[in-house]
C-alpha cells in the first residue's frame, strides 16, 4: 500500500512539471511582458517594428528618409520656382506702382493676381524647402503647418478666382463694352477683389472646421490640405476651386477670339465697299491675339489639370511620390508662370520693366507698321457695335478702361 501511494505520488508529481503546450504569443503579449520586465529589449523593439494585421492606414516608412540627390534636385526646382515668382510678382507691383499709365482699373486684377501668387511663391514654396530638407520640422511645428496651408489654399483660390475674373473683364471689355464701363469702375472693383479674397477664405474655412484639415503632406513634402482625409472636399475643391475656373478662362477666351475673328470678317467686308475708308491690320492683331489666348489657356491647363486628376485618381495615396511632388510643382508654378504671360507679353509692362530696372527703353522704329494694339489680356482695342456699320477696331480703349486710379 505504502508502495502504491508512492507511486501515484510520483506520477502526479511528473505531470505537474510536464510542459505546457504555449499559446503563440502576440505583439500585445510581448509589449504587456516588455512593460513587466520580463523580455529583452531587443524583443520589445521586434514587437514595435512588427507590422499588424491591418496596415492600410500607416505610411510607408521608406518615404521617411530621402536620398541626398532626391533633396537636391527638389530644393533646386523650388528654388527656380520661388526665384522666378517673386521676382515677376514684385516687378508687375512696382511697375503698376512706379508707372502712372498702367494705373488702371482693368490692371487692378493683374496687381491682385501678383499678390496672390507672391504669396504662394514667397511662403508656400520657401516651406516645401524646409519639407524637403527636413520633414520633421514641419510635422512638430503643426501651428506652422496649419498657417502654411492655409496660406497655401487661400493664395491658390485666389490666384485662381483672379485669372477668372481677368477674363471676364477682358470679354465684357470687348464683346459689351458698354457694360464694362458701368460694372469696371474703381469701387466696384475693389469690391470684386475683396469678394475674391472672402471666398477663398471660405474656401479654407471647412479645413478649420472640420471637414477635411490641414496637415505635411509626405509625397509632396509641404503643408496643405489633407488630400487624403475627406474625399468629398478633394471632390469639392477640384470641381469648384479648380474646374470652374479652367472652364471660365477657356470660354471667356474662346468668345473674345471668335468675337474678334467675326469683326475681322465684317470689317473685310466692309472694305469691299469702295466706299470704305478703314485700315486693315487685323492680320497682324489676331496672330497677337492667338498666340496671347493660347499662352493664357495652355499655362493654366499645364499647371492645373495634371494636379486636379492625380488628387482625385489617387485618393487611396497608392501612386508614388515623384508623381504627387510633380503635380504639386506644376500647380504652384503657375505663380511664376502668369508674372510671364500677363507682364512680359505686354509691351506696355515691358517698357515699364525696363524703366524700373534701370535699363535702356527701345524706341519705336519709324513707319513701323506694328501697332501696339492687341496688348492681351491687358487691353484689346474696343469694338464699336453701331447698327449701320459693321464693327471695326478703333484702336482707343474704353473710357474706363482708361481711367487712372
Amino acid at each position: 500500500m505504502d508502495r502504491f501511494n508512492s507511486y501515484v505520488f510520483t506520477k502526479c508529481s511528473t505531470s505537474a512539471r510536464a510542459p505546457q503546450r504555449q499559446q503563440p504569443r502576440t505583439m500585445n503579449d510581448t509589449l504587456a511582458d516588455a512593460v513587466n520586465n520580463d523580455t529583452s529589449p531587443l524583443e520589445w523593439r521586434a514587437a514595435f517594428n512588427s507590422t499588424p494585421a491591418n496596415d492600410s492606414a500607416l505610411p510607408d516608412l521608406d518615404y521617411d528618409e530621402l536620398g541626398m540627390g532626391v533633396k537636391i534636385g527638389s530644393s533646386i526646382l523650388l528654388v527656380v520656382l520661388i526665384a522666378g515668382g517673386t521676382f515677376g510678382n514684385c516687378l508687375i507691383i512696382g511697375a503698376v506702382y512706379a508707372t502712372p499709365s498702367l494705373r488702371s482699373v482693368s490692371n487692378i486684377f493683374i496687381v491682385n493676381l501678383a499678390v496672390a501668387d507672391l504669396m504662394v511663391s514667397s511662403v508656400v514654396d520657401t516651406f516645401n524647402i524646409v519639407g524637403v530638407i527636413d520633414q520633421n520640422f514641419l510635422r512638430d511645428h503643426p501651428v506652422v503647418c496649419e498657417l502654411v496651408g492655409f496660406v497655401c489654399v487661400t493664395s491658390c483660390i485666389c490666384s485662381l478666382m483672379s485669372v477668372s475674373n481677368i477674363g471676364i473683364n477682358r470679354l465684357l471689355f470687348v464683346v459689351k463694352p458698354h457694360w464694362h464701363a458701368s460694372v469696371y469702375t474703381v469701387p466696384k472693383t475693389l469690391m470684386i477683389v475683396a469678394a475674391m479674397w472672402v471666398y477663398s477664405f471660405l474656401f479654407d474655412l471647412p479645413l478649420l472646421l472640420g471637414w477635411g484639415q490641414h496637415s505635411y503632406d509626405i509625397k509632396t513634402m509641404g503643408c496643405t490640405y489633407d488630400r487624403t482625409h475627406t474625399f468629398s472636399y478633394t471632390l469639392f475643391l477640384v470641381i469648384a476651386g479648380i474646374a470652374l475656373p479652367l472652364v471660365v478662362v477657356v470660354g471667356c477666351y474662346s468668345k473674345i477670339f471668335y468675337h474678334v475673328h467675326q469683326s475681322k470678317v465684317r470689317v473685310a467686308v466692309h472694305l469691299a465697299n469702295p466706299k470704305g475708308n478703314m485700315n486693315n491690320n487685323l492680320n497682324y492683331e489676331e496672330i497677337r491675339l492667338i498666340k496671347t489666348l493660347l499662352a493664357v489657356c495652355v499655362a493654366f491647363y499645364v499647371c492645373w489639370l495634371p494636379y486636379a486628376v492625380v488628387v482625385l485618381a489617387d485618393f487611396n495615396d497608392h501612386w508614388p511620390r515623384a508623381v504627387h511632388f510633380l503635380a504639386i510643382v506644376m500647380a504652384h508654378g503657375s505663380s511664376s508662370i502668369n508674372c510671364l504671360v500677363y507682364g512680359f507679353m505686354n509691351k506696355k509692362f515691358k517698357t515699364a520693366f525696363r524703366k524700373l530696372l534701370g535699363m535702356k527703353t527701345q524706341p519705336n522704329r519709324a513707319g513701323s507698321k506694328k501697332k501696339d494694339t492687341l496688348p492681351l489680356p491687358l487691353a484689346l482695342p474696343s469694338i464699336k457695335e453701331d447698327p449701320g456699320v459693321s464693327p471695326s477696331f478703333s484702336g482707343q480703349h474704353s473710357t474706363n478702361n482708361s481711367r487712372m486710379l
